[in-house]
């Protein structure tokens, strides 16, 4: 399957061998645990776990960097919902330093994502983003 996010296959899955009365197939490698906080879409977990020194390009083993992650649970959770679209775990990620330019192991980048996933805001998002580089460096006024 492809342009399904792994939230949406966990919950088929899982789902599915309830009604069979089967075990829930674990995923062949453990979830990262900033991996997880973008999947529980938990920002003050996320924010520590950046804080603490975990590294906001983690792609988990899968190619798939935290902000590709965030872009498909923000996506998933509009769609399974109906609630209007939001991409604030983007915005945050790209706060934290993440590369809009990273390239997954299928060569797309976070905005090709984006708009793959028809995720109209994140897209937005990132090409406000890289239209205006910011500085890596903290400037506090005086």
């Amino acid at each position: 399957m492809t342009g399904v996010s792994y939230s949406t296959l966990r919950d088929y899955v899982t789902n599915h061998c309830r009604r069979l009365a089967l075990p829930a197939v674990q995923p062949a490698s453990p979830i990262t645990p900033t991996h997880q906080a973008v999947e529980e879409q938990n920002f003050i977990l996320l924010r520590d776990l950046l804080d603490a020194g975990h590294d906001v390009e983690d792609d988990n083993g899968d190619g798939w960097t935290l902000l590709r992650h965030a872009i498909a649970v923000e996506e998933d959770h509009h769609r399974r919902t109906g609630e209007p679209a939001h991409a604030d775990m983007t915005a945050f990620l790209l706060a934290r330093g993440a590369d809009p330019h990273h390239t997954g192991p299928d060569g797309a980048t976070p905005l090709q994502e984006a708009e793959h996933r028809s995720h109209w805001l994140a897209a937005e998002i990132i090409r406000a983003w890289t239209a205006h580089p910011r500085s890596t460096t903290n400037i506090m006024p005086a």
